[in-house]
């Protein structure tokens, strides 16, 4: 199945304009890789109110992200991303983004 990556227009703004590129391919490629492969780290986000949220970590530059994204059929939405790799904590921020 192919999947759709889409990015929030705010998200990589974290990061160095210069390496926007490269964080993005990085991050569609371990999203749709591990999507195909119905890959175990996948896990819902907790949150009361939204359903089909998700979240994974990436390795990109020898550093840990925890990824939050939105899966509807075979559209990624990516909105979030935080170096912060508690997940209970990271299920907060993602809560709070969302509201």
């Amino acid at each position: 199945m192919d999947y759709t990556v889409e990015f929030d227009s705010e998200l990589l703004k974290q990061f160095p304009q210069e390496e926007h590129f490269m964080y993005k391919e990085a991050i569609s490629h371990k999203v749709t890789e591990y999507l195909e492969h119905n890959f175990f780290r996948i896990k819902p986000v907790r949150t009361r109110s939204a359903k089909g949220i998700y979240e994974m970590k990436v390795k990109i530059n020898k550093k840990n992200y925890r990824i939050a994204f939105a899966l509807k059929k075979n559209h990624v939405f990516i909105f979030y991303i935080s170096s912060n790799l508690q997940k209970i904590v990271f299920d907060k921020e993602v809560s709070k983004k969302i509201k």
